[in-house]
Formats: C-alpha cells, structure tokens, sequence
C-alpha cells in the first residue's frame, strides 16, 4: 500500500498543477463455507438423509463493496470426477448466506463414497472469484440381511436344541444390530453376535434380526422360516428300576419297558457297562435279553439312556432279576 505517483495536469496556457496519488495493492479474498443439512452430525449422509439433504453457506470476504456478488456454479466430484454441475437456477446470496433446496437432479447423481462439493463465486463482473468446498461421506447401500445360526444338538435339521445361544451373522462392520422375540413388536439390542433364548417354542416369524450400519442405514428384517425349539430339559423316568423275569422267558419276549416324560419325543438306548452286552433295547424303550436265560439269578444290571428331541439325556439303572 506504499506506491506513490504524482500526477501533472496541464491545460492550454502551460498551467499544471500536480496531485499525490498513493496506490495500495489487495487480495481480495471471496469465499463461502458449504455446509450440508439434515444430516444428522456424523458427516455421513445415509439414504434416508440424502431425500432431505439442502445446502447452505456464509460468503465472507476482505471488501464489502463488491457489486454482483453471486453463485457461479456448485459442482459435486466423486472419486476426482465431476458428477454434477449446477450452472442454472443457482442460489440467491442474501446478506451473504445461499441455500440450494433439496432436489433429485442433483441428489440421485451421488453414489456410494466421499462426495466433494464445491462453490464457485463471481463479483465486479467476475473480475473477483473465489470459492468454498467440503467433504461428505455418502452411504446409500442398505447392509445385508442379517441371518440366525444355532447348534441343532438333536435330530439334524429338526430346530429342536438344547442350547439357547443364536449367533448372528452376516453383520457389518461398525453396525449396530436389534433383535425381536415377539414377531417384531419389540425388538433388543444385541451385543457381540450372539444373544440367548429362553426355553420354549418359537415359531415363525416369531425371532427377528435388523441392523443398521454406521450411516444410519437399515437392513431388510430377518425372520425365522420354521420353528425353533429351546428344550433345555431332561426327561424324566417314570418306569421302575427293577424288574423279575422268569427263568426260560424267549429272548423275543419284552422283559421291560422303560419310559420318559418330556415335552418332545424320547427315544432310549443303553449306556456301556455292567451287562450291557446281555440286552438289546429298542428306541421306543423295549428291553429285553438277547439270549433265553434258563437259571435264577438277581444280579443283572444295566443303564437305560432316555435321549429327547433336542439331546437331553437322563440315564436310569435298572436291575433285572431271573
């Protein structure tokens, strides 16, 4: 600001008269902050958000006297490549702050990934430019659905187990995650990937699984196709553990027949030891000696198995006396 010029003016007759002028040389500095709307405070904008998402700044500058300050274009980049440019219909500048309205010619252009946006500005006839931008992360792509895997620890396939423990998988990085035993009335947030059931019957649809990723997507709801079934309890003999059997009886003839209750089906087998190589038993419980036994004896013994639907198991003794 320190260039200084004196001026000579001169008119027909040779008069001058001389004048001082002082040059001061300025950067004019034009810029605006770019700020995006309803999007939540996370710095990423999910599906749901980006159907609401506007824009908005503040232009700030060294000199106030600008004339036909405005918007010259908005330009959305993704991966270094323009995917959108706003040339017409810009926003207005009104004591210094714009908005750009929501509107899908702009927003169905963006697609997964950091999205930058910049803000071109124009004063004194564009002899004045400047610009603001900012950076967004874009997340769009709802997560998969989660799904449910649990030990069938009974008949393959059958749904019917005796641990309640559900793993959940498929889950994505950084998601939260929500399940419902209700048929989705209410649903849990879930910790690690896995969560408990109680004993007991749930049917179709009844177990549901959601979750939602760190935009704030959310994934199709998982629903159980079959049953599950949570039996955690052993069945219970009700069949005595001693029995008399006379000498001679055929080895085809049932000596014995062991019965279990449980709420689901139980088969029976026999457990190795004692004279267990003297019996057979079916799996509906009928016990009975391989071989005819033609002498008096009290000093059988062996152990029954009762096994229900979903692994649980009581053993019984039972002495078997000629």
């Amino acid at each position: 600001n320190d260039d200084k010029v004196t001026i000579i003016a001169t008119d027909a007759a040779g008069n001058e008269t001389k004048q001082l002028v002082t040059v001061s040389v300025k950067d004019f500095v034009l810029s605006t902050s770019v700020v995006w709307n309803n999007i939540g405070d996370d710095n990423n904008i999910n599906i749901a958000e980006l159907a609401m998402a506007t824009l908005s700044g503040t232009v700030t500058s060294t000199d106030s006297t600008f004339t036909d300050l405005n918007i010259a274009s908005i330009v959305f980049k993704q991966n270094n490549t323009i995917v959108h440019t706003i040339n017409t219909a810009l926003p207005v500048i009104n004591n210094n702050t714009w908005t750009l309205d929501h509107d899908n010619a702009w927003a169905s252009k963006l697609v997964d990934g950091n999205c930058t946006v910049v803000v071109n500005l124009s004063a004194n006839s564009n002899s004045i430019t400047g610009q603001g931008k900012t950076v967004v992360a874009i997340d769009i792509v709802d997560p998969d659905t989660p799904v449910l895997n649990f030990t069938d620890t009974g008949l393959s396939n059958d749904g019917v187990t005796k641990n309640g423990t559900m793993t959940v998988g498929d889950l994505e990085a950084g998601a939260t995650w929500q399940y419902s035993i209700d048929g989705g009335t209410n649903f849990t947030s879930g910790t690690g990937s896995s969560f408990i059931l109680n004993e007991g019957t749930y049917t179709e649809n009844t177990i549901q699984i959601k979750q939602t990723d760190v935009a704030g997507n959310t994934s199709s709801v998982f629903k159980n196709m079959s049953s599950v079934v949570v039996d955690t309890t052993n069945p219970l003999f009700t069949s005595a553990t001693t029995v008399d059997v006379k000498t001679n009886t055929e080895a085809s003839e049932t000596i014995y027949e062991a019965t279990a209750i449980d709420n689901n089906a139980v088969t029976y087998t026999l457990e190795d030891g004692n004279q267990k190589d003297k019996f057979t038993i079916s799996k509906e419980g009928e016990l009975r000696y391989k071989q005819k036994q033609a002498t008096a004896h009290n000093d059988d013994k062996v152990t029954i198995i009762a096994t229900d639907a979903a692994g649980n198991e009581t053993r019984q003794l039972v002495t078997v006396s000629v």
